[in-house]
């Protein structure tokens, strides 16, 4: 395991995309605080907050995570890793590991940056940080993990960058639209459809109670499409 963590990461840092992704995240940081900037309320809290509930992190990530699952078994790499031992299992794990650590260190590194950005261009001064405040920036960076589990199972099964990385995309914004539509048809008082849950609460997170649930959830999804992609993974011809 150790020596296939040491090619993954190997690789990922010789990726084209994990850069041009990268950059493309920090240049949208720099264009939303120009469009920013318009407002005279703005801080750099207000500003960090602002970034993470409406800059499309999680698609930019899809896009990235699509190009590097999937290279592997468009130019054939993975045949000669499984022809020098390595297990599905150890080469699954690897890669999940890799990326998850890749996407996690990268979103808190954002969000890090934002909240500077917004201190050199509008100070330091008139905000305080609350306990909603954290739970807003805490659970964003969940549904990203989330949905970058999502993202990884989908690229792992699909195995084509196209298809998967239109996948990644496409279906978590129709599956938010159809759970809405049948939570609305069978009157639901509260949302029980995949995303529409995650997002019902997302807008609501305001106590340690509906944190938790947030983050129960979030953890039940990415449990359910980490053992899809596995078992499918496992049984998949090269």
């Amino acid at each position: 395991m150790k020596n296939m963590l040491k090619f993954e990461f190997y690789k990922l840092f010789r990726t084209k995309a994990f850069y041009i992704c990268s950059g493309i995240i920090l240049g949208l940081i720099l264009l939303f605080s120009y469009i920013m900037n318009e407002f005279s309320l703005i801080n750099a809290l207000d500003f960090t907050e602002e970034f993470i509930e409406n800059i499309p992190v999680e698609l930019i990530f899809a896009v990235f995570i699509g190009l590097f699952i999937c290279d592997d078994n468009s130019n054939g790499t993975i045949k000669n890793i499984y022809a020098k031992g390595y297990s599905r299992e150890v080469v699954y794990f690897a890669k999940y590991i890799v990326l998850f650590i890749t996407s996690f260190v990268l979103i808190s590194f954002y969000i890090l940056f934002s909240f500077a950005w917004g201190n050199l261009l509008w100070g330091t001064e008139n905000y305080d940080i609350t306990q909603k405040d954290i739970y807003i920036i805490i659970s964003q960076v969940i549904f990203i993990m989330e949905r970058y589990t999502f993202c990884f199972a989908v690229s792992t099964i699909i195995s084509r960058k196209g298809a998967a990385i239109a996948i990644n995309i496409i279906l978590p914004q129709l599956a938010e639209v159809l759970s809405i539509f049948i939570d609305m048809l069978l009157d639901f008082e509260e949302p029980y459809i995949y995303n529409h849950i995650l997002r019902n609460l997302y807008n609501n997170i305001y106590n340690n109670e509906t944190f938790l649930k947030f983050s129960l959830f979030a953890l039940i999804y990415s449990v359910v499409f980490m053992l899809i992609s596995f078992l499918i993974n496992n049984r998949k011809q090269v």
